[in-house]
Order: C-alpha cells, then sequence, then structure tokens
C-alpha cells in the first residue's frame, strides 16, 4: 500500500498520476474499489461516472489524497515535491468553525499557499462572483455557496492537479460559464482535473476522457472522440452502460487463468527466438531472415495486445482487437512454415532449420488451439459469479486476503486518527485566528501553517512536539 512523488519520471514522460490495483474496503468486507488501473496524464480532463454507490467519490478521495487505500499503488509524478499544494481536492462536505468570514479563510489560504498574484485572485472572486459575500460568515452561506466556495480555494493556489467531488446542476448559467472557462484556461495550461459525475453539458464541453465505475470496479475507460464516434453522444454511451450495471452484467478483470496463458504465450515466443539464434546463422540480405523478423515484430504485436487485454479490466473492443492481432500473426507464421518447407530441400538442407519450424508450428498451434479459442469463448463476458461459483481454494486464499486487509485497515484507522488530530489542532488556530482578528491584534503564520500571535496571548498555542 503506497502513495509516492517520483519527479524522476516526469521530464521523460506526459503521464501524472499511475493507479494500480487499488483497492479500498471499509469495515473489513465492504469493497468500494475493487483492483483498479489506469493512467492519468497532464493537461487531461477525466469524469468519473456510475450509478449511485459505484465507488466515484472513494476513487476520487484516493487519488486526491483524502483517504489511504486498503492496498493498491498510487504513484504521483509532480513538479511540486509537496503533495498538499500539488493536489487540491474540492469535497462536497463543507464544514467551517463558527464565526469565519470568506475573506478571512482567503487570506488563511493565501499565506499558507504563499499565493501572492493578486491579479489571479481578483479574477477568482469576479468568475465566482464573490464579491458580495466577502463580509459573509459562512455558516450563513447555503450549500451551493459553500461548493463553490471549496472549488474557489482549490483553483487559489494553482494545484497541478485538482479533483472536483461535485459541480452543482443548480449554478445559474452565467456564472456556470465563467468557472468552466476558468477551468478550460486551467486545462490548457497544463493542469489536470478530475470532476465527479459532472452533468452532460459540463462533461462535453470540458472533458476529453471518462471512465465508468460499477460497484468498485472499472467498467470502462474511453475518450470522448471514440465515445461520441461509437455511440453518437455521451448521453448515449452513459445510457448503455447504466442498463448494462443494472443488468449486473460483468467484465471479467484479470484472474490467474489469464496470467497464466500471458505467461505460457511469452515462454513459448522466448523459446522460439531462443533457438532461432542457436540455430539460424543467416545474412542479413536473406529472405528467410526477413520473414521471420517479419513475423517475430507481429508476435510482438499480439504479445504488448495480448498484454493491455489481460491486465486491465477485460473489455470487449480490447479482446476483437487482441483476436485481430492473433489472426495476422497466425497469417504470418504460416507463410513462415510453408516458406522454410518450400525452401528446405535447396537453400536451407541444414537440420537446424527443421527445428526452427517445428518451433514455428508449435507457436501457430498454441495461438490457433488455445489462445484464439479462449478469446472467442461466449462465457468470457458473463454474469456475476455466485458464493457456489468460487472454489475450497479461492475461499481459503479469501480469508487470507481478508485478514492482511483487516491488518492493513487497522494502520489506515491509525493514520486517520492521527490526521483528526491535526485537524483539530487546525481548527484550534483557526479559532485563535478569528479571536486575533476580532480583538485587532497583530499575527503571523509561520512555514509550518501554525498561527503565532505577536500581539496578546491566544487561546491555544502548539504544545511542544505537535505534529
Amino acid at each position: 500500500m503506497d502513495k509516492t512523488i517520483d519527479q524522476t519520471k516526469k521530464e521523460n514522460s506526459n503521464v501524472l498520476v499511475v493507479v494500480h490495483n487499488l483497492t479500498k474496503i471499509f469495515s473489513h468486507t465492504v469493497w468500494t474499489i475493487k483492483k483498479v488501473s489506469f493512467e492519468i496524464n497532464r493537461g487531461e480532463a477525466i469524469a468519473f461516472v456510475g450509478n449511485n454507490g459505484a465507488g466515484k467519490s472513494v476513487l476520487a478521495k484516493l487519488i486526491g489524497n483524502v483517504i489511504q487505500q486498503t492496498s493498491g499503488i498510487i504513484d504521483y509524478f509532480f513538479n511540486e515535491s509537496n503533495i498538499f499544494k500539488a493536489i487540491g481536492y474540492q469535497s462536497r462536505e463543507q464544514a467551517w468553525p463558527v464565526g469565519f468570514k470568506v475573506k478571512d479563510v482567503i487570506a488563511l489560504y493565501k499565506t499558507i499557499y504563499e499565493v501572492k498574484d493578486k491579479t489571479w485572485i481578483a479574477k477568482l472572486i469576479d468568475t465566482f462572483g464573490f464579491e458580495e459575500i466577502m463580509e459573509k460568515k459562512l455558516s450563513s452561506l447555503d450549500i451551493l455557496s459553500l461548493q463553490l466556495f471549496a472549488i474557489f480555494l482549490v483553483l487559489l493556489y494553482k494545484p497541478e492537479l485538482i479533483v472536483i467531488d461535485e459541480f452543482s446542476s443548480s449554478i445559474d448559467f452565467e456564472r456556470k460559464m465563467k468557472i468552466l472557462n476558468l477551468l478550460k484556461e486551467y486545462k490548457n495550461n497544463g493542469g489536470t482535473i478530475i470532476i465527479v459525475q459532472p452533468e452532460d453539458f459540463i462533461l462535453n464541453a470540458l472533458c476529453n476522457r471518462i471512465i465508468t465505475l460499477n460497484k468498485g470496479e472499472m467498467q470502462d475507460d474511453s475518450s470522448l472522440k471514440n465515445i461520441v464516434k461509437e455511440h453518437g453522444s455521451t448521453f448515449e454511451y452513459i445510457r448503455k452502460l447504466a442498463e448494462e450495471a443494472k443488468e449486473n452484467k460483468r467484465r471479467i478483470a484479470t484472474n490467474h487463468s489469464f496470467e497464466i496463458l500471458l505467461k505460457k504465450f511469452r515462454t513459448a515466443f522466448a523459446n522460439l527466438e531462443n533457438v532461432y539464434e542457436k540455430n539460424c546463422g543467416l545474412n542479413e540480405d536473406d529472405h528467410l531472415l526477413i520473414q521471420i523478423k517479419n513475423t517475430f515484430y507481429q508476435i510482438k504485436i499480439s504479445e504488448d495486445q495480448l498484454t493491455q487485454t489481460f491486465t486491465q479490466i477485460l473489455l470487449q473492443k480490447n479482446v476483437n482487437q487482441a483476436i485481430k492481432n492473433l489472426k495476422r500473426t497466425l497469417k504470418e507464421l504460416r507463410e513462415t512454415i510453408i516458406f522454410i518447407k518450400k525452401h528446405r530441400k535447396t537453400e536451407y538442407k541444414d537440420p537446424k532449420f527443421k527445428k526452427i519450424e517445428l518451433e514455428l508450428e508449435k507457436m501457430s498451434n498454441f495461438i490457433e488451439n488455445k489462445i484464439l479459442l479462449i478469446l472467442k469463448n461466449d462465457e468470457l463476458f458473463k454474469n456475476e459469479e455466485t458464493e457456489e461459483d468460487i472454489s475450497s481454494a479461492e475461499k481459503k486464499q479469501l480469508k487470507i486476503l481478508k485478514k492482511r486487509y483487516i491488518k492493513e485497515e487497522l494502520k489506515i484507522i491509525k493514520l486517520e486518527r492521527k490526521r483528526a488530530k491535526k485537524n483539530q489542532l487546525l481548527l484550534d488556530d483557526l479559532e485563535n485566528f478569528d479571536y486575533a482578528l476580532n480583538q485587532n491584534n497583530q499575527f503571523e503564520i509561520s512555514e509550518n501553517h501554525t498561527i503565532k500571535n505577536v500581539g496578546p496571548t491566544l487561546k491555544h498555542a502548539p504544545e511542544e512536539g505537535d505534529d
């Protein structure tokens, strides 16, 4: 279980976040997110969509570094080494201490995140229409204003990734367009956005990719361009996936048998390459050498496609592409076998060419009689398996996993308690901040984000050893 910031890859890649086998379990038994894997590139705007309870908000919180995963890895490739400055998370739950005004919290965020761009701050205030509420207390604001204020604070310090858990459809059109244009500008300048279940207008105007979740699993991951091309509209696409989820149809994710099959394919290919290297000393311009190299190239394409198909959620489009590539590979293999047989009595009399021919036939038979048969099987996509479908060995393995997850969950509880303690200290500091304002005292906020009074003593001063 890990979350890391790696600053070595960022110069050579457009990848910003890598999620691998991410899992979140609540109460030791409820799978909220189950073995999710995908990558997020810089400058993307991705929508998380799905039915109620699909795990959209939980996945957003995991990537937004708000909660810890039970297992799996999240790698961040930020330019900013401080993860709290690199990520901005807008929560749908809003709770602020009583008595705080809008301008007070903005002043605090400006100090904490060292925001000095007055033009940017003015632009945000104008875009969100906050001129009239700067003097208002947060406790007096309605839910919609609080949600917008949370997005405002996220954008204030220009993080590399922003996560928006709720963008209400109740926002008036004029203000919605202003915010949308601001988000587009942020995205065009290299910012990355994750937005949970946006309305159709926002989805089409802002996002370029949709990740669909169903019961904590990835149901699909497609670009907006391909969705519109294949389904006509995002609305129709989401409707079809919702119906599929309602019928409880499940695209089977990677399992052990697929891993074994992929391993066997790689072993067969490695054996073929090994036999070729040991027995085939041909000139670079030899026709057979060119034929074999072309065949190996096609096998490698099929291997890459199978890796993509078997190590992600199993999607029909990936299966179809794998079948298409395997048929091309099979054709190349057969042509090479026929070529060797045809010329073995004249040009290639040495027994070593017979060995190459036999290894090519093994590869051909394996693809035709094993892999293609499995991929063409109608049972590859089936309904959710029941308790009776699980073998005793799998039940035993499940027990072991549950024990491991319980241990991991206890670790998470400890971390969350520690975080709750830090949050309480921050709330105490915020109250002191309000007290200082009311008393017209001078104050400063230190680098570790604690408030120091340089006038009379505040109600709370961090004790020695506090985090």
